[in-house]
């Protein structure tokens, strides 16, 4: 009984850190970005899709805050250094057009 509570608890550890890691929405993130700088997407596609990570983004800090009472540093960290970029994107965006 105590190997097959063990099992569950490695399962549930793992999805867990599967459910919380922001990594693969940062580097989903950077991707669309290239996209939008290569025209492969339009404004419309790209913010689409920036809403729906950002959404997923939040969705992690407040998992986390609610079961441990704290926020994801590298979660709060990228998201930071997102609108930065974001800003920057647009500063750029805004000096290119005629």
């Amino acid at each position: 009984m105590k190997g097959i509570i063990k099992v569950f608890e490695i399962i549930h550890d793992t999805v867990e850190k599967e459910y919380t890691d922001g990594g693969p929405l940062k580097s989903r993130l950077m991707e669309i970005s290239a996209m939008f700088d290569n025209n492969e997407i339009t404004q419309e596609e790209y913010d689409a899709e920036e809403k729906k990570i950002l959404e997923r983004l939040q969705e992690i800090r407040n998992y986390i805050k609610e079961h441990y009472g704290e926020e994801d540093e590298d979660v709060n960290d990228e998201e930071e250094d997102d609108d930065d970029d974001e800003e920057d994107y647009e500063v750029q965006i805004l000096e290119n057009k005629p």
